[in-house]
């Protein structure tokens, strides 16, 4: 009887009451992992309520009960991360020991050589996108290469080179670090002058790369990382007070906003919005209200079984294994669209995080692992909010889009590549070397 019973709305009535809870339970801490999480995943789950009927939404008891145990598995972690590692610590340091922070005087003529190198491998990745374009047909110039390029992408039937993934990669590593330092100085000088102005300009020369990225999700990231980057350093210096917590909620609307608009900027530019008459609201539920509906359908259709083991999570490894001379299938970063017919009919991609751990772990598998999710991401961040470790805060303020984004995808399990392994290394190698140089303590702050 329950299976013909719409739990769409029941659904978003729970997920949402566990947000209240966990956000009051973390001390309406908006950043903390779980709270982001649930917040995104209730927006979403409102968003397909809304359009109920519009594209005849579904979501059974079956898939429901997947979507509430992982997310409780994954708050599980959390809490026993944030009580078994963290909060003794935390509550410690907060009334003893706040950070010293100081300021990075980067001389200009570095911020000025980093700011070419970005710009001249912008250069040659467009150069090979550009050429690419051509030879699948473009013949309409600059404006039509994104276009040309998007759909084979995401049909898996081009790849771009090795080099052009490096390039992207020093870009921005560079474009992260000088972020981090921007944002540090403001923070601890409490002061705009031209010398903060001039960081801005290496994170402003890696903006061609978020448009050849052919996606949005870059840019958000990148806007995402200076708000985890923000928010915790305002922690170190400050405490996880209330006034701290206000402003952060405060950078957190702003950001909001500036996000959604250069999110429908950047689809326009890339050929990925097409308004037709549609108003911000569908276009907006299009890409965030299917996940879980969408999920329903995975869930009750009837699918083969994976060729080889965790095919669906771990690319980069069957990547790197295939590059050694193995011939292994992986699965595919883009998912096969599913449509929903309703008053207007609707087509997605998305499918939440638990749509790879179930075609690749099963039930048991995936529980284990959103505990897991949980754990790492509770503990790292309560982990950096009283400890000076720059490098380590812009990386993991880099992948703090994690909890904001597994109402899409797993944005996790995507990380165990060799590619990683080199953007971590150098991103920490670089700040290291740099604080080294250039950092001093701000003394004023010291005395206060």
């Amino acid at each position: 009887m329950m299976e013909n019973i719409n739990l769409l709305p029941l659904l978003t009535i729970l997920i949402a009451l566990s947000t209240v809870n966990f956000c009051i339970f973390f001390y309406f801490d908006l950043l903390q992992p779980t709270v982001s999480f649930f917040s995104v995943m209730t927006i979403s789950l409102f968003l397909g309520v809304l359009n109920i009927k519009r594209w005849n939404l579904f979501v059974s008891s079956e898939t429901s009960l997947i979507v509430i145990f992982g997310m409780l598995a994954f708050a599980g972690g959390a809490v026993f991360a944030h009580y078994c590692s963290c909060k003794k610590k935390a509550a410690d340091i907060n009334t003893l020991n706040r950070i010293k922070l100081g300021a990075y005087d980067i001389p200009w003529q570095f911020i000025f050589l980093c700011t070419i190198v970005v710009l001249i491998l912008a250069y040659f990745s467009f150069r090979e996108m550009y050429d690419l374009s051509v030879q699948l047909g473009n013949h309409e110039g600059v404006r039509n290469m994104i276009k040309t390029l998007r759909f084979p992408l995401e049909q898996g039937k081009i790849h771009f080179s090795r080099m052009n993934s490096y390039r992207n990669m020093i870009s921005m590593v560079i474009a992260t670090s000088f972020l981090y330092f921007f944002i540090n100085n403001l923070v601890a000088e409490k002061k705009i002058v031209l010398k903060h102005f001039l960081l801005v300009l290496p994170i402003i020369a890696v903006f061609p790369f978020f448009v050849m990225s052919t996606g949005r999700r870059s840019i958000v990231h990148f806007i995402i990382c200076g708000i985890v980057l923000a928010s915790i350093i305002l922690q170190q210096k400050n405490g996880a007070t209330h006034k701290t917590r206000m402003k952060i909620v405060k950078l957190l609307a702003i950001a909001g906003v500036i996000a959604v608009g250069i999110y429908f900027a950047m689809g326009f530019l890339t050929g990925k919005v097409s308004v037709g008459g549609r108003d911000p609201l569908t276009i907006i539920s299009h890409y965030g209200g299917l996940s879980v509906p969408a999920l329903e359908q995975y869930i009750t259709s009837v699918h083969s079984e994976n060729q080889y083991i965790m095919q669906n999570t771990m690319m980069g490894v069957y990547g790197n294994l295939n590059s050694l001379g193995f011939h292994l299938e992986s699965g595919k970063d883009f998912l096969p669209f599913v449509s929903f017919q309703g008053t207007d009919s609707i087509t997605t991609n998305v499918y939440t995080v638990f749509y790879r751990l179930l075609a690749d772990y099963s039930i048991p598998g995936l529980l284990l692992i959103m505990f897991l999710f949980g754990a790492i991401l509770t503990y790292s961040y309560d982990y950096l909010k009283y400890t000076d470790a720059p490098g380590m805060l812009a990386v993991y303020a880099y992948f703090g889009y994690i909890p904001f984004f597994l109402f899409i995808d797993d944005q996790f399990m995507g990380l165990f590549r060799t590619r990683t392994i080199y953007f971590v290394i150098i991103l920490v190698a670089f700040i290291y070397v740099l604080r080294k140089r250039y950092f001093h303590l701000d003394l004023k702050n010291d005395a206060s």
